[in-house]
């Protein structure tokens, strides 16, 4: 599958739940809210550890929230 096609597939497993926050984006069929995934990753669980640890998640999961998180980063943040 084409790199952009695949992203965007993984991206609709991301949407906004109106009862969970009106802003913050989840993981649809989890109810697992992005940045919760990324503030792990970035505190130095593996998507392996993700997985074991919360096994509801799948590598796909982790690699929308990842795509999710550079989509959505401020370019000047990520320049500095």
């Amino acid at each position: 599958m084409h790199t952009l096609s695949r992203s965007k597939t993984l991206l609709e497993r991301i949407g906004i739940d109106q009862r969970l926050s009106p802003t913050l984006p989840c993981l649809k069929k989890h109810q697992v809210y992005v940045c919760l995934v990324l503030d792990m990753l970035d505190s130095g669980y593996t998507p392996e550890q993700l997985i074991r640890d919360h096994p509801f998640l799948d590598e796909s999961d982790i690699l929308a929230c990842l795509i999710y998180g550079l989509d959505s980063e401020p370019k000047s943040k990520i320049a500095a």
